[in-house]
């Protein structure tokens, strides 16, 4: 938190910078375009999405339903996805989700677990050693989960349907993931509340 306003203004600055500009989502582009004052189109990110539906159909055997994958982070509030698990977690013997990724928050997210008495719910993986390996574990789950605040385009939830599965976003006003997921289609849009 205490870097936020240093990483706004660099943000704020280097939106300005250059002759032309593009974004990957409509949210970016409105602010970059604001900031330049002009218009800037959108280009999305493309994915190998034929290579991520192979290997995730070479999951070696179902894991845990739910899954998430990026970095570890505030931003990212896994903490709520935490907190959602632990009010599922009586009615299921097994691991309910799989974290894949690190980041500054996975000590206080593995306390929090401890915390909440859901350890045999939760598997933390760690960083994977290639993007294969994410896609593989996309493949042992059943549905996505992408609760973050704060999202400049949302790659996991692409790759997560590209392997087959739906989404559950959560609502946020600086995410531009809703972009990529239809309610209805491919997952659903839910209040950001365990």
């Amino acid at each position: 938190p205490w870097r936020a306003p240093f990483f706004a203004t660099v943000e704020r600055i280097a939106s300005r910078l250059g002759s032309h500009a593009m974004a990957s989502s409509e949210l970016t582009a409105t602010r970059v375009a604001a900031a330049r004052g002009q218009s800037v189109p959108v280009v999305p990110i493309g994915i190998p999405f034929a290579q991520i539906q192979a290997l995730a159909r070479t999951a070696s055997g179902p894991g845990p339903p739910l899954v998430y994958a990026g970095r570890l982070m505030a931003e990212k509030r896994i903490d709520l996805l935490l907190r959602a698990v632990a009010t599922l977690a009586h009615r299921y013997p097994a691991p309910l989700l799989t974290l894949v990724g690190e980041g500054p928050a996975r000590a206080e997210l593995e306390a929090l677990v401890a915390t909440l008495g859901i350890a045999r719910h939760v598997v933390f993986t760690g960083r994977l050693a290639e993007a294969a390996d994410v896609w593989r574990e996309l493949g042992r789950a059943c549905i996505a989960v992408q609760p973050s605040e704060r999202e400049g385009f949302g790659l996991f939830p692409l790759e997560a349907m590209a392997a087959g599965l739906p989404v559950v976003l959560c609502t946020a006003s600086e995410s531009a993931a809703p972009e990529l997921v239809r309610a209805g289609l491919e997952g659903c849009i839910a209040a950001a509340e365990p």
